[in-house]
């Protein structure tokens, strides 16, 4: 275990890739990662660590015509309404009453729900995370230059980065000319298994 916490971004990748499977298709096991099925949904998963313990939940991003209504609810701010926001919530809550260290994670759409459940906000990593403009003030974000979901986050970002105590921590990666792989999680391949969330092994960096 990465002392002070963190993840490989190699496995955040293969954590967050099996969200986006159906829930019985989805692998037992990835790595040292056992998926716990007793919590987990389809919209957000649960793993547990086998070496150290540690529990790590996903929140999935945008998938079929559903989740674009979700989009919408919470742009009017009726996402904790919602089926979707409701079971995210239950299964941040059930792995947090289960495993004493958890860290959250969320691609996209996912990653409003992995702010705004985790207890933790400095163990939350968001990968291209949907920004309406408001400030993600902990934690880290990491997304690829060119993604346009998550551009609106950067400015008010930039300026809590500047004021704040906390170490968070931003990471840019390259930019890429198609913008749906600019929004995909293949963001994280240029970060290979370099560590990054709470106890970052990356130099710190400002967007």
């Amino acid at each position: 275990m990465v002392k002070g916490g963190g993840i490989p971004a190699s496995e955040l990748k293969k954590l967050n890739s099996a969200g986006y499977q159906t829930l019985a298709d989805t692998p037992s096991k990835i790595g040292d990662w056992s998926l716990d099925k007793g919590i987990s949904k389809e919209t957000a998963r649960v793993w547990k660590n086998d070496k150290t313990g540690k529990a790590h939940v996903t929140h999935r991003g945008t998938k079929g015509l559903g989740d674009w209504i979700n989009n919408a609810a919470y742009t009017f701010g009726l996402d904790a309404y919602t089926h979707r926001g409701k079971e995210s919530k239950r299964v941040q809550e059930r792995a947090e009453e289960k495993y004493k260290d958890v860290e959250t994670s969320g691609h996209s759409q996912g990653s409003l729900h992995a702010r705004k459940y985790a207890k933790d906000k400095d163990k939350v990593i968001e990968i291209n995370p949907a920004n309406s403009g408001h400030a993600t003030k902990s934690g880290t974000v990491i997304r690829s230059k060119s993604d346009p979901v998550s551009i609106l986050g950067v400015p008010h970002r930039f300026v809590s980065n500047l004021f704040s105590k906390k170490k968070n921590t931003d990471i840019t990666t390259a930019a890429k000319a198609n913008p749906l792989e600019a929004h995909s999680l293949d963001t994280l391949d240029e970060l290979g298994d370099k560590v990054v969330g709470k106890g970052l092994l990356l130099p710190r960096h400002v967007l």
